[in-house]
C-alpha cells in the first residue's frame, strides 16, 4: 500500500518504458527509413521487447494498478487527492498506454516484424533490469516505491517471487506474441489486419472496463 501511494508522486516507473524506450524506437525507425542511418539488428530487438511489454504494462495497469488505487482512494488513504487526480487513473496515461499498443500493432502489420521465439531471453533480461533499477532507485535515490510489486523492504522471499513473476509474466507474454505474430505471417493482408485490429480492440476495451469497475462505474 505504501508503493501505491508513493507511485501517485513518482507517476512509476512506467515512465522509462512509455516514454523513453518506445520513443527511442520510433526515432530509429523513422530515421533508418529516412536513410539517415543503417537498419540495424538492435532495432529489432527493441520492437520486440517493447511490443511484449507495452501489452504487460496495458494489462497490470488495468487490472491491477487501477482497481487498487480506486480502492485506496474511496477508503481515504491518498487524503485529499481525489480519484482524478490520480496519475495512473489519469485519461492521458490510459490513452498512452493505448496508443503505445496500437502504434506497435500498426508497425508489426505495416513492416511484417515479428518477435523471434528464441530471443525470449531479452523480456527475461528487461524484466531483471527493471526491477533491479526500481529497488536501487528506492534504496539510494528517493526512497519512493513506484509499485507495491517492487517495493525492497518487503520479506525477502516475497520480494523475490513478485521480481520471478514479474519476468516469467512478462517471458510468457513474450512467448505467447512471438507465436500469434509468426501465425498470422502467413495469412492475407484484410485477415493479419483483422487480427491486429482485433487485439488492440481487446485491449482498448479491457482498459475501459477495468477502469470504471475500479471506480465503481455501473
Amino acid at each position: 500500500e505504501d508503493g501505491i501511494r508513493d507511485s501517485v508522486a513518482s507517476r512509476g516507473l512506467g515512465d522509462v518504458y512509455k516514454r523513453q524506450l518506445q520513443t527511442i524506437y520510433f526515432g530509429l525507425v523513422t530515421l533508418a527509413t529516412l536513410g539517415y542511418i543503417q537498419p540495424y539488428r538492435q532495432i529489432s530487438y527493441l520492437f520486440e521487447l517493447l511490443f511484449a511489454t507495452s501489452h504487460l504494462v496495458s494489462c497490470v495497469t488495468s487490472y491491477v494498478l487501477v482497481p487498487t488505487m480506486c480502492k485506496q482512494s474511496l477508503k481515504g488513504d491518498f487524503g485529499g487527492i481525489s480519484v482524478a487526480e490520480i496519475p495512473l487513473l489519469g485519461v492521458d496515461q490510459l490513452t498512452v498506454h493505448n496508443f503505445n499498443i496500437v502504434s506497435l500493432h500498426v508497425d508489426a502489420f505495416l513492416s511484417g516484424q515479428r518477435l523471434v521465439l528464441g530471443h525470449w531471453g531479452l523480456a527475461l533480461s528487461y524484466a531483471s533490469y527493471y526491477a533491479a533499477f526500481a529497488w536501487a532507485r528506492c534504496r539510494y535515490v528517493n526512497g519512493q516505491v513506484p509499485y507495491f510489486f517492487l517495493d525492497y523492504s518487503l520479506p525477502t522471499k516475497r520480494a523475490y517471487a513478485f521480481h520471478l513473476g514479474l519476468a516469467a509474466i512478462l517471458t510468457v507474454y513474450f512467448l505467447g506474441f512471438s507465436v500469434l505474430l509468426e501465425r498470422i505471417s502467413t495469412l492475407g493482408v484484410p485477415w493479419r489486419f483483422a487480427v491486429h485490429a482485433a487485439v488492440c480492440y481487446s485491449c482498448l476495451l479491457y482498459t475501459s472496463d477495468a477502469a470504471d469497475e475500479g471506480l465503481g462505474v455501473d
